[in-house]
C-alpha cells in the first residue's frame, strides 16, 4: 500500500492505493482520495493485527502483559472488570436475550429502545455504560488494544446481562458479533494482499464458549444509499462510519463476516423501511421466543 501525505495546519489529504491483487477472490484495486481532519484520519497501517480473542482468559492476558502495567487506561479498564466480576453471583436465566446488530446508522439504538419498551425488557448495550466514553475513545485510538477492549467490554456487559435475565428479557445493542466482524474486516484492510477474510465455517465465526449466548441475533439490514442519507444528517462522523462509507471492500468484509457467523446464526431484518415497519419485522422474528 502506498500512502502519500500532504499536510496543512488543519487538514491531512490522504491517498490510499490498494494494489491490484492476483487472486480472483480478492478485491480489485481501490484508489481513494479524501480530505480528513486529524480526528477523522484512520491510519490503516496502524490498525491492530490481533484479530480475535476466543476466551476471556485470552483477552485478560493481553491487558495483563508487562508492557501495559503503567498504562492508566488499561488499569482503569481492569478495575471496571474486577468490580463487575466481584459483584457477580450465579443466577438463573429465566428470560431471553435478544441482540440487535447492524452497520452504523442502521437504527440499532433507536430500535433497541423501542423493542425493549414494547416487550417489557431491559435495554442494555456493549460496551456497557460503566465504561466511560472517554475510556472508550482512548482504546478506539489504540492500534494494539482496540479489539481486546471491545472483547473485554462484552464480558463486562455479560455480568449485568446475566443478572437482568433472571427477572426480565434483555434487548442488547451490539455484542460479540459486532466486535468480531469489525476486527476481521479491519485486519483484511490493514494487510491488503496479505490476509483474506476467513472462509465460512472457520472457527473464528463461532460464539465464544465462555460468553453468555443470545437466544436470537437480528441484523438490521440497510442499503448503502439509505445509510449515507442518514449519515448526511449527522454533525459528527466516527472513524468506523467514515471507513464504511469510503472503503467498499471494508464494508463488504464486515457484511460477509456477519453472514458467516453461526451458533447462533444471524437473522436479517430489513431496516430500509420506516421505524414502525422495522419494529414490526423484529417482533415477527422473535415471536417464537417471546409473547407480546
Amino acid at each position: 500500500m502506498i500512502i502519500r501525505w500532504i499536510a496543512s495546519p488543519l487538514l491531512v489529504c490522504a491517498r490510499f492505493v490498494l494494489p491490484h491483487l492476483s487472486k480472483v477472490a480478492r478485491s480489485p484495486s481501490l484508489v481513494l482520495y479524501r480530505c480528513f481532519t486529524f480526528k477523522q484520519m484512520y491510519n490503516l497501517e496502524t490498525m491492530t493485527s490481533h484479530v480475535m480473542y476466543p476466551t476471556l482468559k485470552s483477552v485478560l492476558e493481553v491487558f495483563q502483559d508487562e508492557k501495559y502495567k503503567a498504562d492508566d487506561n488499561v488499569s482503569k479498564l481492569l478495575k471496571i472488570y474486577a468490580d463487575a466480576e466481584s459483584n457477580a453471583k450465579p443466577v438463573a436465566k429465566n428470560h431471553p436475550l435478544i441482540v440487535l446488530e447492524g452497520l452504523d446508522l442502521s437504527g440499532k439504538s433507536t430500535l433497541s429502545r423501542l423493542l425493549a419498551k414494547k416487550i417489557n425488557a431491559v435495554n442494555l448495550k456493549s460496551p456497557p455504560s460503566c465504561i466511560s466514553s472517554e475510556l472508550r475513545a482512548a482504546f478506539d485510538d489504540s492500534a494494539d488494544l482496540k479489539t481486546a477492549f471491545y472483547a473485554l467490554g462484552n464480558y463486562i456487559a455479560a455480568f449485568e446481562i446475566a443478572k437482568t435475565l433472571e427477572t426480565q428479557p434483555v434487548v442488547l445493542d451490539r455484542f460479540w458479533n459486532s466486535t468480531a466482524a469489525n476486527a476481521l474486516a479491519r485486519n483484511v484492510q490493514a494487510k491488503p494482499g496479505g490476509y483474506d477474510l476467513p472462509a465460512r465455517g472457520n472457527p473464528v465465526y463461532r460464539w465464544p464458549a465462555d460468553l453468555i449466548q443470545p437466544d436470537v441475533v437480528l441484523f438490521l439490514s440497510v442499503s448503502e444509499h439509505e445509510r449515507q442519507r442518514r449519515q448526511a444528517r449527522r454533525k459528527e462522523v466516527t472513524k468506523e462510519e467514515m471507513m464504511l462509507k469510503e472503503i467498499h471492500s471494508f464494508r463488504q468484509n464486515v457484511l460477509l463476516a456477519y453472514q458467516y457467523m453461526e451458533e447462533p446464526a444471524i437473522q436479517m431484518v430489513n431496516s430500509d423501511v420506516s421505524v414502525a415497519e422495522t419494529l414490526d419485522g423484529i417482533l415477527k422474528s422473535i415471536a417464537h421466543i417471546i409473547k407480546i
